[in-house]
């Protein structure tokens, strides 16, 4: 029998969430089978793991950046300065999550070794439902969440929140994945929108 080096916690659409005790040699796919696999509602790809380390390094990275724009604002008043007060009480109040970015797909991760990360002591994994929504935030007229289509581009799902507002960027736009990858698509001026090919998925978040 394998030794076990700590425990884990795996919830939301799995047939048996809970705690489970690990092993050296254990990886994302072994816990995903422990647990009775998905439920017919689970969205692997919204998938999250978070990890203690992953926490340590986001807060170590968010003290520096402060500890930086401090130096920053100190050498001298930067132009674009009345955003910085913003920026310091963001950063200051800054909570890390420790998620990282992992494959959850049971058939990727039998094709593709390197996506079945082992697992340490103390990591979470959360799966959530399966989403048919695009939420769009910002600066858009109306925003709130439209309902996902294939054929639907970016430049489409802002008008069907109302389009822009005068106040919105015109240079770029976030889309955040489910899976936790976050995009900032360059825009050129917003008529560019409608040649650029960017990937949508559902549940994804879009901010303006």
């Amino acid at each position: 029998e394998k030794e076990a080096i700590g425990t884990i916690t795996i919830n939301g659409n799995v047939r048996n969430p809970g705690k489970y005790s690990i092993s050296s040699s254990d990886k994302i796919l072994d816990i995903i089978k422990r647990a009775g696999g998905y439920t017919d509602s689970a969205y692997p790809f919204g998938g999250s793991l978070f990890r203690e380390s992953a926490k340590d390094l986001e807060s170590m990275f968010a003290s520096k950046s402060y500890q930086n724009l401090i130096k920053f604002i100190i050498s001298g008043t930067p132009s674009g300065a009345d955003g910085i007060g913003y920026l310091l009480s963001e950063l200051k109040s800054y909570e890390p999550t420790g998620r990282m970015i992992v494959e959850f797909s049971e058939s990727k991760l039998k094709d593709n070794i390197q996506d079945n990360i082992y697992l340490n002591d103390g990591d979470e994994i959360f799966i959530p439902t399966y989403s048919s929504n695009i939420y769009i935030f910002g600066e858009v007229g109306n925003p709130g969440s439209v309902t996902f289509k294939d054929d639907l581009s970016l430049n489409n799902y802002i008008e069907s929140s109302g389009g822009l507002t005068r106040f919105s960027s015109k240079d770029f736009i976030f889309i955040v994945s489910p899976n936790g990858e976050t995009k900032k698509v360059l825009t050129k001026g917003i008529r560019n929108l409608l040649s650029q090919d960017v990937p949508i998925y559902p549940g994804s978040v879009i901010f303006v």
